[in-house]
């Protein structure tokens, strides 16, 4: 009993030679660590392009008040922002479209690409442990650096406590993003856990920056995860970018 990835049909046979290299080639597509390419660039426009879930799409805000769009007015002209989120992703659901979803926006007349990536609370919300979602966006990471992002950012996860949340979600994320700082070759992890006002366990439940279900945000708090993003990124340089968020 395994993991089944692919199949593949042919209607000649194959040498021993041609089916070993189709072995080799899929064992290092679906179980070795992708190698980090650096993708084309050109000297077009910067470009911001947001995947992941609630959290991204901004649920819980006014519109034009999730953090791309913010973050985007932060930035200024010189970038094109495009909200990719999908409710209720996990990081399974990112990888499992990261290719066609994802890879397929990168720019080669870009003067840079750059991914930003925020999931964790869906992950832990149905049941995985913090090493397993931890694992999933080590993986999403590599698999991205190695399409030719440039750049890969990860935002840490915060606290939540809406109807079914498991009792150990706060210790978990912590172990989660501590694994993340640890072990995820990201260019940065960006940690808005950290943060007073929107990072610490019971956050969500203050309605100056969180939604009543104490999941998502108002349109503050995804100013304040635009500003520390745009920070922590050092996103005024010459860069493309592309976000990806959970909720």
């Amino acid at each position: 009993r395994g993991l089944f990835y692919s199949g593949h049909v042919y209607s000649n046979a194959h040498t021993d030679q041609q089916v070993q290299d189709m072995v080799d080639y899929l064992t290092a597509r679906h179980f070795g660590e992708p190698t980090a390419t650096n993708g084309t660039t050109g000297s077009g426009a910067r470009k911001l392009v947001c995947d992941g879930n609630s959290l991204t799409i901004g649920t819980g805000a006014s519109a034009g008040q999730d953090y791309p769009t913010q973050l985007a007015s932060l930035l200024g002209g010189s970038w094109t922002v495009v909200n990719k989120g999908v409710a209720s992703q996990t990081t399974g659901d990112l990888l499992l479209d990261g290719e066609t979803d994802i890879d397929a926006l990168y720019d080669a007349t870009a003067s840079i690409n750059i991914l930003i990536a925020w999931e964790g609370t869906n992950d832990l919300f149905f049941g995985l442990t913090p090493l397993q979602a931890y694992r999933r966006m080590r993986d999403y990471v590599l698999r991205r650096k190695a399409a030719g992002w440039q750049k890969v950012f990860v935002l840490t996860c915060m606290s939540r406590s809406d109807g079914g949340t498991p009792g150990t979600f706060n210790t978990s994320r912590a172990t989660y993003n501590g694994q993340l700082v640890a072990n995820v070759p990201a260019t940065r992890i960006i940690r808005i856990d950290l943060d007073t006002r929107i990072g610490d366990n019971g956050d969500e439940l203050d309605t100056t920056y969180f939604n009543a279900d104490k999941v998502h945000m108002i349109g503050d708090g995804y100013a304040i995860v635009a500003a520390i993003t745009a920070a922590q990124a050092n996103l005024n340089g010459p860069q493309r970018l592309l976000l990806m968020g959970c909720g």
